[in-house]
């Protein structure tokens, strides 16, 4: 009897360490952020079912060949056959000659392919940056700028691929990192090839699999209703924590402006979730989609720097860069909605500030920059203009007295060779007054300018709205 608990114990224990979703009567253990691009891939023809209950083991070089070029045929639209025969002794099949036709992936020597040879994220990027080519599709070439330490030793057509997929939003690092020498798994090679072929051909794979209450970043999943202490338990202690305009608590992590999220509390549970990462994932789409990705969404309601998506329980907003593409991702549960407060407080105004200066900080690191330094006279300055746009009821650059931002920051004590000033006026918090500035090209350079170190940020509040000052200079 002792025997049979402890085998009825054991068989439980084994029951607990994987979960299975399914849907339309075929199964997967992927892991949950990857279950939606998991399945994407199965549906459209290019992920043999085979791999589905494989999702979480390494692939292989073979494996992943096929993949690659079952995404080319679909992006192309067409069939291929070898034109000749395999120049490898270990592998023949149509798929690898077809590869090694095109340029999209070479054997480890002139005759040896390794089919069963594990695939590195190095590796992962060749040849995904290889197939996007080969197929003619739009890829921007990669800059330097790209801050991940781990890839210098790397050689030139290495970083090339690695730098403009990572800036197309395809391949993500982690704390400033790329890895490059770790083994890829089947669900990352599948997820990485499904948003290479919906962000360079701007068509969404279908998925019947949409979870709309959670939003991944960095594979970790950030779920509504979940209490603070199990957020804690993933991310550890927030960088810093904020007063929202709804007078909620507002928890940053700001993971060194990598990846940076925002997190709002009602009673110890999340009703917010912001992130402006390339990283994320949310209903299929991901950060740093481009506009014809975007144009395929369904949504209730479309603006020039946000779309409002189709969702039940959530006020879901996809946010906009300049150019129509996806630059972050707002989420608010309604049942915690309220209106603003009537008069903000004084702690919502300095924390305004702050929070400004965090979004733009982790922006200027997704696009490559150093972060701003923060300047307590600019801060000064700045919040002197607000509090003399609110006092005189103007928007403006050159205050009542004819002084331009210029003039301020020099009577200020500021000394600068190059300066700049970005303003607004608004009834929202940090996060749409971001947005707002991103979505304009002139206050998005001024953000995420190479001429400007140093930043300060003043606020001044009247009732439910509020006057923003940003100045930069170096």
């Amino acid at each position: 009897m002792l025997k049979q608990l402890k085998m009825l114990f054991f068989t439980m224990l084994l029951c607990t360490c994987f979960t299975v979703s399914a849907w339309a009567g075929i199964t997967t253990n992927a892991s949950q952020w990857a279950i939606t691009a998991v399945e994407k891939g199965y549906q459209s023809g290019v992920v043999p079912k085979e791999l589905l209950n494989h999702a979480t083991q390494e692939i292989t070089r073979k494996e992943f060949c096929d993949i690659a070029i079952g995404f080319y045929e679909k992006a192309t639209e067409t069939h291929l056959k070898p034109k000749g025969k395999s120049p490898f002794e270990d592998e023949n099949s149509p798929n690898a000659i077809i590869a090694y036709e095109l340029g999209i992936m070479n054997g480890i020597s002139k005759t040896k392919f390794n089919p069963q040879g594990k695939l590195t994220r190095e590796q992962m990027a060749m040849i995904i940056y290889n197939t996007v080519k080969a197929a003619n599709l739009k890829l921007e070439k990669g800059t330097a700028s790209v801050k991940l330490s781990d890839i210098n030793q790397l050689g030139a057509n290495s970083k090339e691929a690695i730098y403009a997929l990572y800036q197309a939003g395809i391949i993500s690092g982690y704390n400033g990192k790329y890895n490059p020498q770790n083994n890829v798994t089947v669900q990352e090679g599948i997820s990485a090839f499904v948003k290479a072929y919906e962000i360079f051909t701007g068509k969404i794979l279908e998925s019947s699999n949409i979870t709309q209450d959670t939003v991944w970043i960095q594979e970790k999943a950030i779920t509504f209703g979940d209490s603070i202490a199990s957020l804690k338990k993933v991310w550890g202690e927030p960088d810093r924590i904020y007063e929202n305009a709804y007078g909620q608590q507002r928890y940053v992590y700001c993971n060194d402006y990598h990846d940076l999220f925002m997190v709002s509390v009602v009673e110890g549970h999340i009703v917010e979730v912001y992130t402006g990462s390339s990283s994320f994932q949310y209903q299929g789409i991901s950060g740093k989609q481009k506009n014809a990705v975007v144009d395929n969404l369904k949504y209730l309601d479309k603006k020039l720097n946000r779309i409002e998506l189709k969702n039940d329980n959530l006020d879901a907003y996809v946010l906009l860069d300049n150019e129509g593409g996806v630059d972050g991702i707002l989420l608010r549960s309604k049942k915690y909605r309220s209106e603003y407060k009537k008069r903000f407080s004084a702690k919502f105004g300095k924390d305004m500030g702050l929070e400004l200066f965090d979004l733009i900080n982790a922006a200027r690191i997704e696009k490559g920059q150093e972060p701003y330094q923060w300047s307590e006279k600019a801060a000064t300055i700045a919040a002197k203009h607000s509090f003399d746009m609110k006092k005189n009821r103007y928007l403006g650059y050159n205050d009542a007295n004819g002084a331009t931002p210029f003039d301020r920051m020099t009577q200020g004590g500021i000394s600068y060779t190059m300066a700049a000033e970005t303003i607004a006026k608004a009834d929202g918090d940090a996060i749409m007054v971001f947005h707002e500035w991103m979505s304009n090209i002139g206050t998005r350079s001024n953000i995420l300018s190479s001429g400007f170190t140093n930043c300060g940020i003043g606020i001044e509040i009247e009732n439910y709205s509020v006057y923003v000052t940003a100045d930069f200079f170096n």
